[in-house]
């Protein structure tokens, strides 16, 4: 059997992590993030160390998927510390068309995988469609914008069942990136009518993104009555806002099964919460959980006692924050006692938002 992971990490020379994170030994994590016990910690250079407390949660998938939405000048140092951390899929639909079309030839010789550029193909109605192999599974990414910007990528019915007839025919798994433009904490009626229009034409899963806020997750029916993962935000990994309500996101971690049939399943779905931390001028994104836990544990000299465990593992399909850092110490997680107040929030926030869409 093969099993491919479409997640961001954790694979084994059998599977093919396509996800976010974590897999076994049996299956191929499709997520987009997630770490184990034996996954090292990345240390970062160039003074860009934003991402060494969460670095561990990137590393080590086939395929780590991120949204990348750049402003008014490019910074190559941000694109070179993305390509070392892990991420290997960049989402670049959401740019403008001259922005997309440097942006792709850039990545690509640094060996980071795009999706929104015009790929060359010879249904001219497919060139939205981006296909990479992983270890003998074919998985196609598609990248949408539902808003004013009505370049290449935008959404139509159209365009959309044209590029999944074509992935369906070329690919065992299908990713769509959606940009809806929405700062709401509840998807819009739009929102959900366009992922049923993506599901009941073959999308085993569609991730919001660009939308700063996070926003529910939940599991649907699609095609041929397949299981179907929608995550309409994640919100913001890396950002510099001041909103604090901007300053959370969602590290996924997504199981996609592939047996030798080419037929797919969704098996699993995991989270890792996180918050950008600025303080003294400089900014790392950290673990939520862990950053409350190791608070409370030092508050209380050591004796273990955690407030706040974030799991919710009590059913099936269920969404559940229990990935933890393995590498993570005390040490490498300080935080004052103000920003612990803002972190505390911030994750019974997001917990707020993951239980209420986790139906």
């Amino acid at each position: 059997e093969k099993y491919e992971n479409v997640a961001t990490q954790g694979v084994n020379d059998k599977s093919a992590n396509v996800a976010t994170q974590g897999v076994n030994d049996k299956s191929a994590n499709v997520e987009i993030q997630g770490v184990d016990d034996k996954t090292k910690n990345v240390t970062i250079s160039n003074g860009y160390d934003f991402f060494n407390d969460i670095a561990s949660y990137l590393n080590n998938s086939d395929f780590t998927i991120a949204n990348y939405k750049i402003g008014q000048n490019r910074n190559e140092k941000i694109e070179d510390v993305i390509k070392q951390t892990g991420i290997n899929v960049l989402n670049i639909t959401n740019n403008s068309d001259e922005k997309i079309d440097n942006l792709y030839s850039a990545l690509n010789d640094k060996g980071i995988q795009t999706i929104g550029n015009k790929y060359e193909k010879e249904n001219t109605k497919s060139e939205r469609v981006n296909i990479v192999n992983k270890k003998g599974v074919n998985v196609a990414f598609i990248g949408y914008t539902a808003n004013d910007n009505k370049g290449r990528n935008y959404f139509t019915e159209e365009n959309a069942k044209a590029d999944l007839e074509y992935a369906k025919k070329n690919a065992s798994v299908i990713i769509v990136m959606m940009d809806w433009k929405n700062s709401n904490d509840e998807a819009t009626n739009e929102q959900k009518e366009q992922v049923k229009f993506l599901a009941d034409n073959g999308a085993n899963l569609i991730i919001g993104n660009n939308q700063n806020n996070i926003q529910t997750m939940e599991i649907i029916k699609g095609e041929n009555d397949k299981d179907c993962f929608v995550a309409y935000s994640l919100g913001n990994l890396l950002s510099t806002t001041s909103i604090e309500k901007n300053k959370t996101g969602i590290i996924l971690e997504i199981q996609i099964l592939v047996d030798k049939d080419n037929n797919t399943s969704l098996n699993s779905v995991d989270y890792v919460s996180t918050y950008i931390l600025k303080d003294n001028k400089q900014m790392k994104v950290m673990n939520l959980k862990d950053a409350v836990s190791n608070y409370e544990e030092e508050s209380e000299n050591g004796s273990g006692k955690n407030g706040a465990n974030g799991n919710g593992k009590n059913g099936e399909n269920n969404i559940n924050d229990n990935r933890s850092s393995a590498n993570n110490t005390k040490e490498n997680i300080n935080i004052s006692s103000t920003n612990y107040a803002k972190i505390k929030s911030a994750l019974e926030r997001v917990k707020k938002l993951i239980n209420n869409g986790n139906k």
